[in-house]
């Protein structure tokens, strides 16, 4: 067991450090590989946890930003044991339904989603040749969403309806999904990103002199939001410019 796993190390690794993106874990599952031919990547937490030995806080937790997929992955393993109910299913019940977001869903997709996903494709260089990008691992809690423009509207405008004098529309500021005062508590600042303190982290979005984002990307696709200090949201969502009805991979659980 290396010494970066040792209990007082690990349990330095809190759900909110997981959150936020400062609990120190190494940012992938062991043996992730994304630029082999076809990526090798285990989404399966289970399978993950049997190789703890290689598991490793890579710097000290709660000290410095360290982007990690694990983490993401274990804080849906743990929504999956507490609920007694697989992940993919306990988002598309208790989040996804209720908000209405009927073009948004894991993989395997329904053949009526699968039939309108638009293409990716594979970064390149000095080449007008387009080649699609190769499929990804299974995944979930960590970025495997696939979903369209028009739902992520609904879900930003669930997050924006938690804060005071933006909608009229009182189910959607006491949704649910989630309680407003939870909401809000999730735009607020974690930590300092930079000595500079021209942007910080919190558990949804990087906040910054332009407002707050949150910025992801997989192999051939992107989704990108921004909400500006006005309140004015934009929305971007890009699997090589389809046009916005077409389900796009959005690694929106997870936070950049």
């Amino acid at each position: 067991m290396p010494a970066a796993l040792t209990p007082e190390t690990i349990g330095g690794v809190t759900i909110r450090r997981l959150l936020s993106h400062e609990s120190g874990l190494v940012s992938e599952p062991p043996g992730t590989d994304f630029m082999a031919g076809q990526p090798s990547y285990q989404g399966v937490a289970a399978r993950n946890l049997e190789r703890v030995s290689e598991i490793f806080t890579a710097v000290p937790p709660n000290t410095q930003l360290k982007y990690c997929n694990l983490g993401y992955q274990l804080l849906g393993e743990i929504v999956s044991r507490i609920s007694e109910t697989p992940y993919p299913q306990y988002v598309a019940e208790e989040i996804l339904a209720p908000l209405g977001m009927a073009s948004t869903a894991f993989e395997p997709l329904a053949p009526e989603l699968a039939s309108r996903c638009a293409v990716g494709y594979a970064g390149r260089a000095f080449s007008d040749e387009l080649a699609s990008a190769p499929s990804m691992p299974p995944l979930w809690a960590e970025g495997g969403l696939w979903s369209t423009v028009s739902d992520l509207a609904s879900w930003l405008s669930f997050q924006l309806a938690a804060h005071p004098g933006v909608t009229a529309d009182s189910a959607q500021a006491e949704s649910p999904v989630l309680a407003a005062a939870s909401r809000r508590e999730m735009h607020k600042p974690r930590y300092l990103s930079d000595e500079e303190w021209s942007s910080a982290w919190g558990h949804l979005l990087v906040l910054g002199p332009q407002g707050r984002r949150h910025l992801s990307s997989a192999l051939g696709r992107a989704a990108r939001l921004r909400v500006e200090r006005a309140l004015r949201p934009r929305l971007a969502g890009r699997r090589d410019r389809a046009p916005t009805p077409f389900p796009f991979r959005v690694p929106s659980t997870r936070q950049t």
